[in-house]
């Protein structure tokens, strides 16, 4: 199997652009996250250039592993933008038994208790990519799988310094600044059409009842495609 061509490093925010773009032509259930383990960010440190090891990761992959291509969908590098890698319509070579459905994200470094901690731009940008991720394919926290969590794993991926609870709770956090964002923008949108004239009021109401956070945002929504958001 030919090397791909199509590799590219994108920031958080043109990936973003990318994945709103792409037309999936599979059903995304979950998001896999793992951690490269070698190299690691000492290697990184020495040759921080992600073209290069997401290449060295390719080769191993089809070469050794006997991949049709790059394992993962996604890396993600220390300095917090990420490498594309296997096409996104392709499954991933992930967790046996489990890659359907699955969206897998590989991050430089290895986690495990007593080597690299994941911090920086570099956590900063997977818990906003998660973020993104389920409100995008609706899939919830639930949604985000650790490979170790799955039977016949037998690693510790993303590595045992990474607590799958204090994870999730950072990404809810993140989550819940993005729909405060989100909120804030549909009650504009909304009371420059004139629908309502109280935001204060609108915004206290959506924070207290989901069904009214989700009339307002659909609402925003619809008046943004008909062009009706001046």
């Amino acid at each position: 199997m030919a090397q791909s061509n199509n590799f590219k490093i994108v920031s958080l925010a043109e990936l973003k652009i990318i994945l709103d773009q792409f037309v999936f032509k599979r059903k995304i259930v979950s998001l896999h996250i793992h951690h490269t383990y070698s190299p690691d960010i000492s290697k990184w440190n020495k040759n921080p250039d992600g073209m290069y090891w997401q290449r060295v990761m390719e080769r191993y992959h089809i070469g050794t592993r006997k991949f049709n291509a790059i394992a993962q969908h996604l890396t993600l590098l220390p300095d917090g933008n990420f490498v594309t890698g296997r096409d996104f319509n392709l499954t991933p070579a992930s967790a046996s038994g489990f890659n359907d459905g699955a969206f897998m994200i590989e991050m430089i470094g290895n986690f495990d208790k007593g080597y690299d901690v994941l911090g920086g731009k570099q956590a900063s940008a997977i818990y906003e990519f998660c973020s993104f991720f389920v409100e995008k394919f609706g899939i919830g926290l639930e949604g985000i799988k650790f490979h170790r969590e799955f039977p016949g794993a037998g690693k510790t991926c993303p590595g045992t310094g990474i607590d799958k609870n204090t994870f999730l709770q950072s990404v809810m956090s993140i989550r819940k600044i993005s729909q405060q964002n989100e909120l804030k923008e549909a009650i504009d949108i909304i009371n420059n059409a004139k629908i309502i004239t109280d935001k204060a009021l609108w915004m206290g109401k959506a924070n207290t009842d989901i069904n009214i956070w989700y009339l307002l945002t659909k609402t925003a929504k619809y008046l943004k495609e008909k062009g009706i958001n001046k």
